[in-house]
C-alpha cells in the first residue's frame, strides 16, 4: 500500500523476534530500504499469540490496522490489531 512521502506499507506474515509469532506491519522507503523512523527499525508489531498478518488498512486518522489469523490456543481465530503510532 502506497503511504505518505512515497513510502510503502506492507503487512507481515509471521513476524518473529522470538516466540510467539506476531501481527506486524513494515514500512519501506521509496528505494526499498527499511524506514527506521517507523516502529522498531521499520517494523511495528503487536503481541498476539501465534499470529500472522494477511491484510492491512490505513484509517482516515493515519492509524494502521493489521488483520490475519491468530492461534492463542489450539484453534485458529481471526485477529486484528490497530497500531497506535504511524
Amino acid at each position: 500500500m502506497q503511504f505518505s512521502q512515497g513510502k510503502l506499507l506492507i503487512s507481515v506474515d509471521r513476524f518473529r523476534t522470538g516466540q510467539p509469532e506476531q501481527l506486524a506491519a513494515a514500512r519501506l522507503n521509496a528505494n526499498g530500504s527499511a524506514d527506521t523512523g517507523f516502529g522498531d527499525l521499520g517494523v511495528a508489531s503487536a503481541t498476539l499469540p501465534n499470529a500472522g498478518g494477511e491484510a492491512l488498512a490505513v484509517q482516515d486518522d493515519g492509524r494502521i490496522v493489521v488483520a490475519g489469523l491468530a492461534r492463542p490456543g489450539s484453534v485458529d481465530q481471526f485477529g486484528v490489531v490497530r497500531l497506535l503510532s504511524a
